[in-house]
């Protein structure tokens, strides 16, 4: 699939830049109104800057970037009819032309709050989902434990790997997934891990992992001692792997990209999807794991449901939710138990009757 070509921050009209700019500063004064961006967490702020650079690309592919007028004064409806239209030719689906458009309208909120921008999500007065509907991918249920043998497998490989970037690539990926595989934090608590932070030996020569309550959304400490087979591949990837990526040795960043970097939430993102890609034809984001871990739970036993949103730093409510649903599958699961149990008996009972009928 052609990507859609993006500008740069850097080659953004000078204004554009400096509003930017200026929206992701920390405000000064209390009523300061510069730094509406600088709260939002950094990976919102990318995917912002990324959509508007989307926008100004195309905008400057076709004649219409003038670097004089302000950002909000070339959103017209013609415009955006024609940027749709161009994805749609780069055979981007529904669900990622929605999102580049609100994007763009969450942008233009912070670098031009004084400009009238609804029509952006209710075109005609419609909501965007009506002219752009969500288009549902059709995926087999997939079972947590199905991925766990998947990221021990990549972890062999790991060991087993020849080349410096092959071995460190596997190792690292396979610690890191096999987190998520098991307790599903969210990604941006799995970019901030730090060594003796949030990464600690223990006495059973295993480790534990932690979050206090500020660093989580639902303000709630989560901590829990890793098992030994989730262990392993963290205990290798930090004494074989890890040391491997350049600059190692300088920083306490748990997660390290191959030139040095930490890895951070756009990047695991990317690791995330690529791997489930290969395993499962469909690429899935670090949250699906969320998912997965729910999900499994769930075809075990209702109860585990609470289980498995406990160890996901999940709120009482969502544990509840999470139950309930739990429950309907555990009732599915019976009565369609029941309903082939049935049918098996009646096959067996019209064999014997028209054997007997046979004969007589």
């Amino acid at each position: 699939m052609e990507r859609l070509r993006r500008m740069l921050l850097e080659d953004w009209p000078a204004q554009d830049r400096v509003l930017w700019q200026q929206a992701c500063q920390k405000p000064e004064d209390l009523f300061d109104e510069a730094g509406a961006a600088h709260e939002l967490r950094p990976m919102t702020r990318r995917n912002y800057a990324r959509a508007y650079g989307v926008w100004l690309a195309y905008l400057g592919d076709n004649g219409t970037l003038d670097p004089n007028v302000l950002p909000a004064a070339r959103v017209t409806p013609e415009r955006l009819d024609g940027w749709v239209a161009a994805m749609r030719a780069l055979d981007r689906k529904n669900n990622t032309i929605r999102q580049y458009i609100i994007d763009l309208y969450s942008m233009l909120r912070l670098i031009a709050p004084k400009a009238a921008m609804g029509f952006l999500l209710k075109p005609r007065g419609r909501p965007l989902s009506t002219w752009l509907p969500v288009e549902e991918k059709a995926a087999p249920p997939i079972d947590i434990t199905d991925v766990l043998k998947r990221v021990y497998a990549l972890h062999r490989r790991g060991l087993e790997a020849r080349t410096v970037f092959a071995k460190r690539g596997a190792l690292r990926d396979a610690a890191l997934l096999v987190l998520l595989a098991m307790r599903a934090p969210r990604v941006s608590n799995l970019a901030a891990m730090q060594l003796g932070q949030h990464l600690r030996g223990n006495a059973a020569s295993l480790f534990d992992v932690s979050f206090t309550g500020d660093e989580m959304k639902a303000h709630r400490s989560l901590g829990w001692p890793l098992d030994a087979g989730c262990a392993a591949a963290v205990h290798d990837y930090l004494e074989i792997g890890r040391g491997l990526f350049p600059g190692a040795n300088d920083t306490d960043a748990l997660w390290l990209g191959h030139h040095g970097e930490r890895l951070d939430e756009v990047g695991i993102a990317a690791l995330v999807r690529r791997h489930t890609l290969a395993w499962f034809g469909i690429a899935y984001g670090p949250h699906k794991f969320r998912k997965w871990l729910r999900d499994s739970a769930a075809r075990r036993s209702p109860e585990a449901a609470f289980d498995a949103a406990e160890v996901s730093g999940h709120s009482v409510a969502v544990s509840l939710k999470h139950y309930a649903e739990a429950s309907e599958v555990g009732a599915a699961l019976r009565h369609g138990e029941h309903v082939r149990a049935l049918r098996q008996q009646t096959a067996l009972l019209a064999k014997r009757v028209y054997a007997r009928g046979k004969g007589g």
